[in-house]
């Protein structure tokens, strides 16, 4: 097989794996699910971990749930990455080439979900963080 045909292989099989990440994640809502509140809980707990807040009132379930915040911020990035390799500016945003600094960008999702209402905060947590990366990082077409 020669490097031009290994490398449509590739392409192809990341758009397959794309393609079936959408689809269990519309077939399988329950199981892809996450409220914004409850990332929004789990993003202020790393804060406090991570900044040396008082941490005397979490439990070590607190402790677990707060790794969940930047486990999944890092997801969506770096799913995005593969959307901007396929698809360039038509990505659903474009970050920058330098790297992000995790907690800055974890402070800016807890802004942006801070001032969502109540009700918004029920809503799924992926939503939520596509429109606050679209908003800071849109692709300039």
């Amino acid at each position: 097989m020669n490097r031009a045909s290994s490398s449509i292989l590739c392409k192809k099989s990341q758009n397959i794996l794309i393609l079936l990440f959408l689809a269990l994640s519309f077939l399988l809502p329950s199981l892809a699910f996450a409220d914004a509140a409850s990332l929004l809980k789990s993003c202020e707990s790393y804060l406090l971990f991570e900044e040396g807040g008082d941490i005397s009132k979490l439990s070590e379930a607190d402790y677990k749930e707060a790794s969940y915040c930047p486990g999944y911020i890092e997801a969506t990035l770096e799913l995005n990455l593969l959307y901007q390799a396929q698809l360039g500016k038509a990505a659903l945003f474009c970050l920058p080439e330098e790297k992000l600094e995790r907690m800055t960008t974890i402070k800016m999702v807890i802004g942006n979900l801070k001032t969502l209402p109540e009700k918004k905060l029920k809503q799924d947590a992926t939503f939520h963080l596509l429109s606050i990366f679209a908003g800071k990082y849109p692709c300039i077409r």
